[in-house]
């Protein structure tokens, strides 16, 4: 569903796109994964529940002319996503390898033409796959989860040489750097979810490092933060502020009173929403970010 944001316009929620792959499981329910919005496109997974099949598609529709592309299917799992500019990055799993029980692929792929690059690949166990996917330019960034069991690793590629590195290293951090709770980066910033209430914000360029605290509601099981362009911010259970890269600038923009929580905050253009639970419901809020 989708709304205008015109107040000047009492016009309902109108059905943007429909969830139509595969077909319905067993308990009748489909569908989306983490929706995301670039440049007037909404980029998701279009799956089922995982109680007939694995099958997914990568899907984005343009918002003012609805006209839809198909980026990517499979048949295995589905470990994340990141859209910047023509390119898109991608972890998957699949079983059409006849020598490989199941492997693990980080790819990318071009918007405008499909061509596809690959980034890694692993092949079962002892393998691994990539999760927390985020990228910006000529960075990618990964968290690389062992199926053995062993710690997991924040790496950073580069797309021009395709090598890849230790985020702590390329950082010069004498400890490793999980972003296991959240990862998001734009240009030289890199977000790093350290832990369920603390964040970490890196520059690859100055090496400067600065640290926020988030909420620590007993509720918050589901912790991420996001940078679209020069607005750093958090999902799911958000804190109801935004920090400005720009202008070094911490904004409130929403502060929830007692029993109620703030589930989802999200930037795009000038403008924020979020989705905050208040013991008369859900509630759908927005507004334009200030500019100083």
């Amino acid at each position: 569903m989708r709304r205008t944001l015109d107040m000047t316009q009492s016009l309902p929620p109108e059905e943007f796109a429909k969830i139509q792959y595969p077909s319905p499981n067993t308990d009748g329910t489909l569908r989306a994964y983490p929706r995301l919005l670039k440049n007037d496109w909404l980029f998701f997974i279009d799956a089922g529940d995982g109680s007939t099949s694995d099958k997914w598609i990568l899907r984005a529709i343009h918002t003012n002319t609805r006209s839809e592309k198909i980026i990517a299917k499979g048949n295995g799992q589905i470990f994340g996503f990141s859209v910047d500019g023509d390119t898109i990055a991608i972890s998957f799993s699949n079983n059409e390898n006849l020598n490989c029980t199941e492997e693990y692929i980080l790819e990318t792929i071009s918007f405008s033409t499909g061509y596809t690059n690959e980034v890694a690949r692993s092949c079962g166990a002892p393998g691994y796959h990539w999760s927390h996917i985020a990228l910006s330019g000529e960075h990618l960034l990964a968290i690389q989860y062992p199926l053995n069991g062993q710690a997991v690793g924040t790496y950073i590629f580069d797309l021009r040489s395709y090598q890849s590195e230790l985020l702590s290293k390329a950082l010069h951090q004498p400890h490793p750097v999980n972003c296991d709770y959240g990862l998001a980066v734009s240009g030289p910033w890199i977000a790093c979810n350290v832990t369920d209430t603390a964040t970490n914000l890196y520059n690859l360029t100055t090496n400067q490092i600065l640290s926020f605290t988030e909420l620590s509601e007993s509720e918050m099981s589901h912790p991420g933060v996001g940078i679209q362009d020069h607005y750093l911010y958090w999902t799911g259970h958000a804190k109801g502020k935004i920090y400005c890269l720009d202008q070094g600038k911490m904004f409130t923009i929403v502060t929830p009173k007692t029993a109620e929580f703030l589930r989802e905050m999200v930037v795009y253009g000038t403008k924020v929403a979020w989705l905050m639970l208040k013991p008369s419901g859900y509630v759908l809020g927005w507004t334009d970010i200030p500019q100083n």
